[in-house]
This record gives structure tokens, C-alpha cells and sequence, in this order.
């Protein structure tokens, strides 16, 4: 069995070798392009269950197009998806929402997990009545779960996301296929969410466009992407396929407006745009100091001097870069920390509560040409051969290494992607929570004596936080309005991982233990609740927050002022052009 690293990644590793090749058509390129398909397809080495998927989603795809065009919608349409005696429940049942959320600008309804729903309806009523709610909408079904129930039926689960420019629906499908002809048998509907845009407007609008003014910096530069820097660039300047490339927001020239400062790859200038009165942006990184050509990643624009101005930090994969802001929005290089190199995020707090910020570099890979391939963890779902991280005592603008003296050396090797600060136990002194790729997260619990020395100790199990997964942001936030501080964790849902690391034939030799953390890397987000005491309780699969897809970012925030602590999470991967790639 082919390793779950392989199940997740391997349609990367295609698209790679494609690159490495080049465009033209050989016979090697175009064996290598076969092998690969071979390696792809789950039938060739006896994953039935997956080769079953496959045939599945294709009909749940066909089933998707129909939905979205319902005059095409008939019984003759349905033949080869749907048995003539299967039967469904209501897959839009009105009657049995509930109305969980509403303001102006949003309802969200719904279905009520005590409600009773009677599989009798025939699948097209069924499928009519559903699609008539929307207009022009689009679909995704993604299938995670595959249940041989015998011989001639399977059990299949997968969400549905259903939306056009007013209305969303997400639901779980509970769908059992016949196994010669992959038709539908029966569906039962195990979970629905509608939302629904109000009168009021949309809470967000893309306002890219008029935002930045100039227009030469949006269609030339920014309205590229990493496909086209990438034939442009030479690969040794680093420029990694993935992107990484972060922003900070932070009023550099004092004038209450809130400006926006961006990372790019190599060999294209960062970018800060600053905000005018009328809302939209000028681009003045060169004359402020900041147009760097370095491939950057993570930055933050705070006061790192005390003096009542935003500065800059960023991260590249060569140093830690730290500039003094004048007072004006014009910036110089005061540190070059070469030590703290192959940083993908920064994030900053007064560790030692001696009255200025310090920073916290995470670290991906052991070396920066390490960054330019796919990461290779060891073991792959408790990896501990990543980059280490570095904590930097700020002492008057100048920083220092203080990993070691303040205890973080323990696990500090884990493939981290982002660090999050906060006073977890309410003790007085700031904990950070780190999100680890591969593996465990760790809560570096500090114990500040009155000396106003900072002890770290790593300790995410004890609370109940330690969170098994690809771990890729952390935010903290007061997710239920009681008062005390929440924790959000951005993962990874895949899928392919739910489906395969189930079956019985998986990792057969494994302990159960190992086989168990495995199939959690593949769960998605997690939320967790404060107990009150400085321990939490993992709500994610009763608050729904467990579905943010491929995840990478994720904040809390109040995005329609309700008082609520809304929860925002980007989310992609990279998707090559070829049919079988993601």
C-alpha cells in the first residue's frame, strides 16, 4: 500500500516531473506521463473501495451538471445515474429548518437533527424540487467515505455544495449505489445548511479593483500568477510554486489610514500600497525603502522601537529582515539577522514583559533550498525534521537569539507553518500556540518569574489542544461569547485521506495508535473550546467547523458587527493544468 503521503501529493508529483521535462513531447515523457496514470489507478493494485470512488463521483458529477441545468433534468436523463425502484428523502426540506442565524444581510437555516424524514420520494421529484431553489447555480460533490455494505451495494458519504448569487446550500449525503452499474439506490440526507443573502446586500464585496489605483500594478503585476513568474524567473532565486507569500496591514506614514504591505516571489518587487482619503491606494514601496526583490513571507508592521510608528519585519528565505520607520512611511535596514533564515511567518508579543515586542520566526524547512520540492517528513504524521523555529528578544531594536535560553528547543523541528500568541492559563505572561505540517501542534506555556525571566515549556497535550494534523494557521478568539478565549486550528480536509485511511487493508501492520493519528490528519479544522480553567474540550464536529477545505489562513472576526466573533478561512492548493492533476 502506497503511503498516505502518496494518496495526498502524488498528483503534485506528476506535475512536477512534467515541469522538469519540459513541453516537448518525447517517448520518455510520454512513458513517464503512463507510469504515473498506472501509479494512479486504485484498480491496479487492488483498492476496489477507491476504484468504486472513482466511478462514483462521476456520476455524482453528471448528477451535478443536471442540477445546474434542471430542463435537463428528466427520468430519461437519470437512467444511467439513479436505479428505476431508488428512492430518496426530501433533499431541500423546507419544513424542517431551522432558523439558527439572521441579520439584515444573512439567514442561515438549518435542519433540525431531530427532524424526521421519510425515504419515499422518488429521486427526480426529489431532485426537481431541490433544484428549483436555485438559479444558474454551481455544485461541488465531494466524496469522503466508501462502505462496502455486500456484495451488490456500497455505501458512499459526501458533501454537496450547492449556490448561486443568493443562496447556498451545504449538505452530507448519505447515498447507497448498486455495484455492477454505479446507480443510485438511495439517498438520505444526514445534513443541511442554507444560507441565504438578505435584503441588506452582500457582507463582502471584492473591492480590488478600485481600491488600487494604479491599474499597471494590478494587470502587470499582481493580476499574474505563479505560472507566469515562474517562466520568468530563474528557479535558483527561489521562487517556490506554492507561493507563501504574506501581507501585513498597518498605518506606515501616520496618517489614520490603514495601508497594506505585500510579500511577493523572487525577482518581483513587495508592494506598499498606501490608503488616500477617497479609499483608494498609491504604490510607493520604492520611495519608501521596501521594494525588496528577495523572495518574502511573512511580515508584520508594528512598533518595534517605541516610538509610536509601524516598522517592518519580513522573513526571506536567506534572513530575518527588521526596518525602522521614520515617522513618514520612509523605512531603513537596521538588522539583517542572518541566523533567523527560512522564515515562513512572523508573529510578535512581549514575551519577558520588559515594554517592547519580540518576535517568533517559524521555520518549514531545515535548509532554504529545501523550499524548492515537496517536504519529506520523518515520521509523517509526528514529523520532527523541519526547520527550527527562533524566538528573538528585542533589545532596542537590536534582536538576539533566545531559543534556547528560554527553553523552546524541545519539538522544534516540526515543519511549522504559523505561531499565534496569547495568555492561554491567564497566568500574567503570554503563551504561543505553533501549527505544525505533519504532525502535532505545540503550546509553549511561558513561566515568567518576577525577574522577568521566560521559561518555556511545551506542553499541548495537558490542555487538550495538541491537535494531530497539517497543521497551517492558529487563531484564538471567543468562539460562544463566554468570556474566555477559544482556539481555531486551519488543517487540511482531504478527501482521498478520509476515504482510504478507513479501510481495513490500510497500513495493515501499523498499531492502532499510529493508524488512528493517521486517519486524523486528514479530518480537517478544528475548534476548541475553553473549559474555564486553562483546559479545552474539541467541539469541531458539533460546530461545524471542521470543512474549511484545503485550509491555510484562518481568523476570528466580526465581520458584520453583531458582537459575534465571526470565522474567516482561505483556503486552495495549487491545480496544474493536466486532466489528472488536482
Amino acid at each position: 500500500m502506497r503511503p498516505l503521503f502518496l494518496i495526498l501529493f502524488l498528483p503534485l508529483a506528476l506535475q512536477a516531473e512534467t515541469i522538469e521535462l519540459g513541453s516537448i513531447e518525447t517517448e520518455q515523457t510520454i512513458a513517464a506521463r503512463k507510469r504515473h496514470r498506472e501509479k494512479l489507478n486504485p484498480a491496479s493494485d487492488g483498492w476496489d473501495t477507491e476504484a468504486f470512488s472513482n466511478a462514483a463521483q462521476a456520476k455524482l458529477n453528471e448528477l451535478g451538471e443536471l442540477l445546474c441545468s434542471p430542463e435537463l433534468l428528466t427520468a430519461g436523463s437519470l437512467d444511467g445515474i439513479v436505479a428505476p425502484d431508488a428512492v430518496t428523502q426530501t433533499l431541500f426540506p423546507t419544513s424542517k429548518f431551522k432558523e439558527v442565524y439572521t441579520r439584515d444581510s444573512l439567514k442561515v437555516r438549518r435542519l433540525d437533527p431531530d427532524a424526521s424524514l421519510i425515504s419515499s420520494r422518488k429521486i427526480p421529484d426529489a431532485f426537481n424540487a431541490l433544484a428549483e431553489n436555485f438559479e444558474n447555480p454551481r455544485f461541488k460533490f465531494k466524496l469522503y467515505k466508501v462502505e462496502p455494505i455486500d456484495e451488490s451495494q456500497t455505501r458512499t458519504r459526501q458533501f454537496l455544495a450547492l449556490s448561486d448569487e443568493q443562496r447556498e446550500l451545504n449538505a452530507t449525503w448519505s447515498i447507497v449505489w448498486e455495484n455492477k452499474s454505479h446507480r443510485i439506490k438511495s439517498i438520505s440526507l444526514l445534513e443541511c445548511e442554507v444560507v441565504e443573502r438578505g435584503d441588506a446586500g452582500t457582507i463582502m464585496v471584492d473591492a480590488t479593483g478600485s481600491m488600487i489605483e494604479a491599474r499597471a500594478d494590478l494587470t502587470n503585476h499582481l493580476g499574474h500568477g505563479i505560472n507566469h513568474w515562474q517562466g520568468r524567473v530563474e528557479k535558483s532565486l527561489s521562487m517556490h510554486y506554492f507561493g507563501h507569500n504574506g501581507l501585513a496591514v498597518g498605518d506606515v506614514n501616520g496618517d489614520g489610514l490603514d495601508d497594506l504591505y505585500l510579500c511577493q516571489s523572487a525577482a518581483v518587487p513587495n508592494k506598499l500600497f498606501l490608503q488616500q482619503a477617497d479609499g483608494t491606494t498609491r504604490e510607493v514601496a520604492a520611495d519608501a525603502g521596501v521594494d525588496l526583490l528577495n523572495a518574502s513571507r511573512g511580515c508584520l508592521l508594528i512598533d518595534l522601537d517605541n516610538d509610536g510608528d509601524q516598522d517592518l519585519a519580513l522573513t526571506t528565505p536567506y534572513a530575518t529582515l527588521v526596518y525602522a520607520n521614520d515617522g513618514t512611511g520612509k523605512f531603513s535596514l537596521v538588522q539583517n539577522i542572518s541566523f533567523a533564515s527560512g522564515g515562513y511567518s512572523l508573529t510578535s508579543a512581549d514575551y519577558d514583559n520588559d515594554g517592547d515586542l519580540d518576535l517568533y520566526v517559524c521555520v518549514y524547512y531545515q535548509k532554504p533550498g529545501d523550499a524548492s520540492a515537496l517536504a519529506y517528513p520523518i515520521p509523517y504524521h509526528d514529523a520532527n525534521n523541519g526547520g527550527q523555529n527562533i524566538l528573538l528578544r528585542n533589545d532596542g531594536m537590536k534582536f538576539s537569539d533566545a531559543t534556547k535560553e528560554a527553553g523552546m528547543m524541545t519539538e522544534n523541528y516540526r515543519f511549522s507553518f504559523a505561531a499565534s500568541w496569547e495568555d492561554v492559563d491567564t497566568d500574567g505572561d503570554i503563551d504561543v500556540y505553533v501549527a505544525n505540517d505533519y504532525g502535532r501542534n505545540n503550546l509553549y506555556r511561558n513561566q515568567l518569574t518576577e525577574s522577568g525571566k521566560a521559561t518555556f515549556t511545551s506542553d499541548a497535550a495537558a490542555p487538550g489542544i495538541e491537535d494531530t494534523s497539517f497543521g497551517m494557521s492558529v487563531c484564538w478568539g471567543d468562539a460562544n461569547g463566554d468570556g474566555f478565549i477559544d482556539l481555531y486550528t486551519g488543517n487540511m480536509f482531504s478527501g482521498a485521506g478520509n476515504r482510504i485511511a478507513f479501510q481495513d487493508q490500510f497500513q495493515q501492520h501499523a498499531p492502532k495508535e499510529i493508524k488512528a493519528k493517521l486517519q486524523r490528519t486528514a479530518r480537517g479544522n478544528s475548534l476548541f473550546l475553553n473549559n474555564r480553567d486553562a483546559t479545552f474540550t474539541d467541539v469541531t464536529m458539533t460546530a461545524g467547523a471542521r470543512q474549511g477545505r484545503w485550509a491555510w489562513g484562518s481568523v476570528f472576526a466580526d465581520l458584520n458587527n453583531d458582537g459575534l466573533e465571526d470565522l474567516v478561512v482561505g483556503n486552495g492548493f495549487v491545480t496544474g493544468k493536466k486532466d489528472d492533476d488536482l
